[in-house]
């Protein structure tokens, strides 16, 4: 390891207090108290996150065979543990409970992080890195969902700090927590072949290290065997390569059938990756870590060739993932990661302009200013949430068929949560019978009844959202133009401030029409 990374005259002067242990514990408080400030227990979870807190309960209460039968199982089971040991006849406490679980573990990844620093410089130094990522911003906000992310990120950033230290001991630990990472993200399995290639590329004989090797990868399977034969058994699919070939084959067809293609998925996924990866670093690492990659690159030393080989091997899911979805949190296992070449940007500055102490106050102060400010624009409306919520139930209880309108259908998946007096008990007690949703794209009006008529879709539900498709958006606010859609709620005639319309189709009177035309 090149010893001059670790800045000897910088460790001179410290810049932060002697006791670095103890800063560091303050910045995860800000941490923390930043995260709760922003946490609203009182919303339900809904969509994936739902999920996962459905599957939790589940195992929690003994049905182990969940864990198998879903993907990415390694969170909620994780969560059963700990459900299984609260007590409580409220499901909104186990919802409160999973939220702040991961707040939690958010929060303590600035220790995997600090090590991974201390691995490229010296502590003060490292100590900065873990602040750049436990105050980001985006991290803050993925933390109060109580999904996923938190326990991938941990496990992840541990196994690639115990990886570098090199050590028999070390690497076989790491190699059983990239195991982990599969059951809980099963992207996690392309981590696979990078660790292996950063395994070789620390050793100085290999011959002698390829028994180890094969112990490495014994160790993997055998955290992954057990699930994926059962899944085999289960579904087919192990639920980690098979996932990841059975989505791709799915989305390889529109929801209306029309085969779509690979070479058009995989170009979506680099479009999309390219645009995320963009705005994933704005705001203030776009100043930090594009420069910090080129020194990292110019540097050139083992641990420098490591965390770019971890790095690209990421990409490599996301792109996938992007190809499947838009949303940023693919992105988020690269955050700990980024915190290296930001770091090596600052070093610079530091060195060039002798202000340790101004300097580095200033930068930690800028991020929890500039986190809050994104925490407090990209809020939730309480008040919307929660009528969105109320509203499911009567949705459910009013349509056979919908189009999806916009996030808010999550809630549908919880209307009979309410009529659950005693709690936890097994989901299948409060799985509704749901209308059933379709979200495609439509060009014409004329196309999209024609497709409710085969699909069995009865109304159109819809909230005026920016994000709606246009076409949809011009029912919401011209629907004198459709005669054949007949309003059959307004939800500000009932009270509600939220403003969400219900439209039932008259088939009857959209064939008239078209007849007549």
């Amino acid at each position: 390891m090149n010893k001059n990374n670790k800045g000897p005259e910088f460790q001179k002067k410290w810049f932060f207090l002697d006791n670095i242990y103890l800063f560091l514990l303050i910045i995860g408080a800000i941490a923390l108290i930043v995260r709760l400030a922003f946490l609203h227990t009182e919303i339900p979870l809904h969509d994936d996150n739902f999920i996962y807190f459905r599957n939790a309960v589940d195992m929690s209460l003994g049905e182990i065979e969940v864990f198998y039968r879903e993907s990415n199982s390694g969170w909620p089971g994780f969560l059963s543990i700990i459900f299984s040991t609260f007590q409580s006849t409220n499901f909104m406490d186990y919802m409160a409970l999973q939220r702040y679980v991961s707040i939690i573990l958010s929060v303590i990844t600035i220790i995997p992080v600090y090590l991974l620093g201390k691995q490229f410089f010296a502590k003060q130094y490292a100590l900065l890195g873990a602040a750049i990522f436990v105050l980001e911003p985006r991290i803050i906000q993925n933390s109060l969902f109580g999904i996923t992310e938190p326990l991938y990120i941990l496990t992840i950033v541990f196994a690639l700090v115990f990886l570098l230290k090199n050590t028999n001991k070390f690497v076989c630990l790491s190699f059983a927590l990239i195991g982990l990472a599969t059951l809980i993200r099963f992207e996690g399995i392309i981590l696979l072949p990078a660790f292996s290639i950063i395994y070789f590329l620390y050793q100085k004989d290999v011959k002698k290290k390829i028994p180890l090797y094969f112990c490495l990868i014994l160790i993997f399977v055998i955290i992954l065997l057990p699930t994926s034969v059962l899944r085999m058994q289960e579904n087919y699919d192990d639920g980690f390569a098979g996932k990841i070939i059975e989505n791709i084959q799915h989305e390889a067809y529109s929801e209306r059938g029309e085969y779509v293609g690979i070479t058009s998925l995989v170009v979506s996924g680099i479009e999309n990756l390219f645009k995320f990866l963009a705005l994933s670093m704005v705001s203030y690492l776009i100043f930090f870590v594009p420069l910090g990659i080129m020194l990292l690159i110019k540097n050139n030393q083992k641990q420098d060739k490591a965390l770019l080989i971890v790095g690209l091997s990421l990409l490599i899911p996301a792109v996938y993932s992007y190809a499947l979805a838009s949303d940023s949190r693919f992105l988020f296992p690269l955050y700990p990661l980024f915190c290296i070449p930001a770091i090596y940007t600052i070093k610079k500055i530091f060195e060039r302009f002798h202000r340790e102490k101004i300097l580095s106050v200033l930068i930690i102060s800028s991020f929890i200013v500039i986190s809050v400010y994104y925490l407090d624009l990209k809020d939730v409306d309480v008040e919307q949430e929660l009528e969105a919520y109320d509203m499911a139930g009567l949705i459910v209880d009013r349509v056979e068929g919908i189009y999806l309108y916009g996030p808010d259908a999550g809630y549908l998946h919880l209307v009979k949560l309410n009529q659950i007096n005693e709690f936890p008990v097994n989901s299948d007690e409060y799985r509704p019978s749901l209308p059933i949703q379709v979200r495609a794209t439509f060009s014409t009006m004329d196309e999209y009844i024609e497709y409710a008529k085969i699909s069995g879709v009865t109304h159109l539900i819809l909230d005026g959202a920016y994000g709606d498709p246009k076409l949809f958006n011009d029912v919401f606010y011209e629907k004198e133009k459709y005669s054949f859609l007949i309003q059959e709620f307004n939800s500000k005639e009932h009270g509600y401030n939220y403003l969400v319309k219900i439209y039932r189709i008259d088939f009857k009177e959209f064939d008239r029409i078209k007849i007549d035309n």
